[in-house]
């Protein structure tokens, strides 16, 4: 999954791309644009 995301400085400090990730936070400037399913929070409860 490729995220589009508002991105202020595209190196990562300014965490204005932060979404939710799995594990925690992920910068979609930095980690990303793509991930894998599994690795975003969907914010669902199982």
């Amino acid at each position: 999954m490729a995220l589009e995301q508002e991105i202020g400085c595209a190196a990562g400090t300014c965490l204005g791309c932060v979404v939710d990730g799995a594990g925690g936070p992920v910068r979609v400037c930095r980690e990303g644009p793509v991930f894998a399913a599994g690795e975003l929070d969907w914010g669902t409860d199982r």
